[in-house]
């Protein structure tokens, strides 16, 4: 396992910007706005628990495709998601939390197309997409290592493990620091069970500073007042999604963002969410296709819970098990997901990462997680570095 403090202590989250995330996530400006419900901690877990559980390369975010270049132009990004684990000694003990660190390469914004237009540092980005190559090919090479088929957990652990950890660890070392940490976001419980709570932050000269979600209702256009965390609740003091999303999926990409135009309803025909799917009034299988296409949906126009349970409230809506293992390996064979990494729990609300309990066979310890909107995702990606286009910083890689 590679744990933040392998790293160099000014590199993967130091300790100082990791303790105000904690701080935030658990405070007052974390809890959910109309509720009494905030991340807590059965164990508080302190720095050196917290284990990378993932890492994704993404040369054009929010999106790849022209639409969204033309108004958000690029930000090149690695992403790691970070998770508590302790090894017991007869499993390894998965707190259902995570951590999702955003390290984007960025040069001075040079645009006025929207406030929120990036311009890439492409040098840069262009030197740890070699670099991972590197090691890309020679794992391959002395190893056998085929990348080839389903996604699921990367094959070199299997037959170069420590190895192919150290490698990681070192190319995450060198091409992360605190300068390039652009955002961390973080969802978790009330210390144990749900609500599952989703909030984000953006780093800044002042530290990290939490972000009004941009796709749910905001009460008030003061983003000091903002709804800043959104959560999935089945206690019954709150609908089920809470606040209610106020997405534009559906709409023409634009760069507004709820908490400064104090949108307090969802648009008619503007956006869909999983919300409507948990109350029974919208069709899934509908949401879902729109969620997890990542030319429609971002994070700018898409509620958090949305990207969080599309996969699993597809699969939950089959009425019997060996319905919904149909469902699961219909959904693994249309986006090129192995089944054993699909969401097996009716608990596991990850896009990526350790679920900590695999349900379906029940047995304790990790189950590792990939949806379909991170299947989505990594295709359009793969697709994009295909192309001639992926560092080019006038243009999208994808039509």
């Amino acid at each position: 396992m590679i744990r933040l403090t392998d790293f160099d202590s000014e590199r993967v989250l130091p300790q100082d910007v990791f303790d105000q995330a904690m701080q935030i996530a658990t405070g007052p400006t974390g809890a959910v706005r109309g509720s009494n419900h905030r991340i807590g901690f059965i164990n508080n877990p302190q720095r050196q628990d917290w284990v990378i559980s993932g890492i994704r390369i993404d040369p054009g975010a929010p999106g790849v495709t022209k639409d969204i270049f033309d108004v958000f132009g690029k930000s090149p990004q690695i992403r790691l998601v970070a998770q508590p684990v302790r090894d017991t000694g007869s499993g390894l003990d998965v707190d259902d939390i995570s951590l999702h660190l955003i390290y984007a390469f960025n040069a001075p914004d040079q645009a006025n197309i929207c406030n929120l237009h990036n311009t890439p540092d492409m040098a840069r980005f262009s030197n740890a997409v070699s670099d991972l190559k590197a090691i890309k090919d020679d794992f391959a090479t002395r190893h056998s290592v085929d990348t080839s088929g389903p996604l699921n957990v990367h094959p070199a652990f299997d037959v170069a493990g420590t190895e192919f950890k150290t490698a990681l660890r070192d190319y995450l070392n060198s091409h992360l620091t605190r300068d390039n940490l652009f955002a961390v976001s973080i969802a978790g419980i009330p210390e144990r069970f749900e609500p599952w709570i989703f909030l984000a932050m953006n780093n800044t000269d002042n530290g990290l500073q939490p972000i009004p979600s941009p796709a749910t209702n905001q009460p008030n256009s003061d983003p000091r007042l903002a709804n800043f965390s959104q959560m999935l609740n089945f206690r019954g003091d709150t609908p089920p999604v809470f606040p209610s999303p106020a997405t534009r999926n559906m709409a023409a990409i634009d760069c507004e963002m709820n908490f400064g135009n104090a949108v307090t309803a969802q648009v008619p025909g503007a956006g869909t969410s999983t919300a409507s799917a948990f109350t029974g009034s919208g069709d899934i299988n509908e949401i879902s296709a729109v969620i997890a296409d990542a030319s429609a949906s971002h994070f700018f126009n898409t509620d958090c819970v949305s990207c969080h349970t599309e996969t699993r409230k597809q699969i939950d809506q089959m009425p019997t098990r060996s319905e919904k293992n149909a469902m699961m390996n219909q959904i693994a064979d249309n986006f090129g997901i192995h089944p054993a990494v699909m969401p097996h729990g009716d608990w596991n609300v990850r896009v990526m990462g350790w679920a900590p309990i695999d349900e379906l066979n029940n047995t304790p310890g990790a189950h590792a997680t990939i949806s379909r909107r991170a299947a989505t995702e990594t295709a359009e990606v793969v697709e994009c570095f295909h192309s001639e286009k992926w560092n080019s910083v006038t243009e999208s890689c994808l039509p």
